[in-house]
């Protein structure tokens, strides 16, 4: 991108990595009166706004979350965390109860189970 801009040679269109965008913004066209970007919840649409106008739209989304096992929280009196410095001494108590803290589980992969903080 940087060899486009520099030669003064910019794409139509271009997939710029998320965050990466408000670097890039005043080569790119404001999409902000564009009738689609309607479609697009507000809450997205401000995660990719530089000053409050619209450059990017988003193609894809990640959704992450914690699960926890209630009944082991229970039996060791131990409260939902809720800083990552929270969760870091959770995972503390669990592994000296010597129960596996944190795991993350995959699909189809050739690793079926990750052990993390072990």
């Amino acid at each position: 991108m940087q060899t486009r801009i520099a030669g003064k040679q910019l794409p139509d269109i271009v997939m710029i990595k998320g965050g990466d965008h408000p670097k890039y913004a005043q080569f790119l066209m404001d999409l902000s009166n564009e009738s689609f970007m309607k479609e697009f919840p507000d809450d997205v649409r401000k995660t990719l706004q530089v000053d409050g106008k619209d450059y990017a739209v988003p193609y894809t989304a990640n959704f992450q979350g914690v699960f926890y096992n209630k009944q082991i929280f229970d039996d060791n009196q131990i409260q939902i965390p809720k800083t990552w410095a929270e969760l870091m001494e959770v995972a503390k108590t669990l592994r000296e109860s010597l129960h596996l803290p944190l795991t993350l589980k995959t699909i189809k992969w050739a690793i079926q189970r990750t052990s993390l903080l072990h």
